[in-house]
């Protein structure tokens, strides 16, 4: 099979498994659609090696319990008994994991060259096994190894390997200079890809205006991009900014929606301006109810504006 590395945006189990399938591994999703694909994967997978890995991966990424990586493991250990590797692939993350497995770091190294003896163009083990180098983790720490691993990742068009050298020219660190020009390419070229990561790097340069002209719209319209595709970070900086209409034009529609997305991914910050928006900022979007509960959920996570509105506002939390 060969693998695509671009970023894909999934919203049901159906989609998931479609895109496995087809080899496209590197999928994203909301934080809402979870549950249900949780009950929907298992009415859905077949005995296939690609049905049972795209289901391992799963209940790894998402695990509720140590029932679910128990799970994970024995779909791992049954890959590798059928002689796929990518069950040694997903069987080195149970071990850096460490829950279900003893967490040594130099046996999920022999997993990952295991699959590279078989896959030797397999992208995620790549950038793996070139972190492992990078932090000497199982492994003699060796940073030019490691840029090796990560470049060849890159070159296969792996969003994490394009973004992480994106940063290196960003930082001038690792034997690249510094160059925001550079960086500003590699986080196009893996948001071009669908990467919300990398919408939210080049979002960043546009705001500070590194390797381009400062461009506050292109910032927030990237932000909102990796917004919607639940980059949390990304969410609250968009809603910020149509809040507060001092970079861009106000828009208070558009907040709400990116706040509501930020405040739903646990951000206390969007859960306040949320429920400014909410109880103050215009008759239209006057939701009392909904307003104070996102003040009340702010409070209890401690968040100081939010106890003076609650206090002022004699509000109990």
């Amino acid at each position: 099979m060969r693998y695509d590395y671009k970023g894909w945006w999934i919203n049901d189990a159906s989609q998931y498994l479609s895109n496995y399938r087809m080899g496209s591994i590197c999928v994203t999703y909301s934080k809402s659609d979870v549950e249900k694909m949780f009950k929907d994967l298992p009415k859905l997978i077949t005995s296939s090696d690609i049905d049972q890995y795209a289901y391992g991966t799963f209940l790894y990424k998402n695990y509720r319990n140590n029932d679910d990586l128990k799970k994970a493991l024995a779909i791992a250990k049954n890959l590798m008994n059928n002689g796929n590797v990518l069950g040694n692939y997903l069987y080195a993350h149970l071990i850096f994991d460490g829950v279900v497995l003893q967490k040594i770091e130099s046996i999920a190294v022999q997993h990952l060259e295991r699959v590279l003896r078989d896959i030797p163009d397999f992208a995620p083990a790549l950038y793996n096994l070139g972190y492992c180098y990078y932090y000497g983790n199982g492994v003699s720490k060796n940073t030019t190894l490691a840029m090796q691993y990560i470049n060849k990742a890159k070159d296969l068009g792996l969003n994490s390997a394009i973004n992480y050298v994106g940063l290196c020219y960003y930082n001038g660190k690792d034997g690249y200079p510094q160059d925001y020009q550079k960086a500003l390419e590699c986080f196009k070229e893996s948001s071009f890809r669908g990467d919300e990561k990398g919408y939210f790097y080049l979002a960043t340069l546009y705001a500070l205006g590194k390797g381009c002209p400062r461009d506050y719209q292109r910032a927030v319209e990237c932000y909102s991009l990796a917004g919607t595709k639940g980059h949390i970070d990304s969410a609250y900086n968009a809603g910020r900014m149509y809040f507060f209409g001092t970079q861009v034009s106000k828009n208070i529609g558009a907040a709400a929606y990116s706040l509501e997305i930020a405040a739903k991914g646990d951000k206390v910050e969007a859960m306040y301006l949320l429920s400014l928006l909410y109880l103050k900022e215009s008759e239209y979007y006057y939701k009392k109810d909904e307003g104070i509960e996102w003040l009340k959920k702010a409070c209890k996570l401690g968040y100081e504006d939010a106890i003076k509105l609650a206090n002022k506002m004699n509000i109990r939390y």
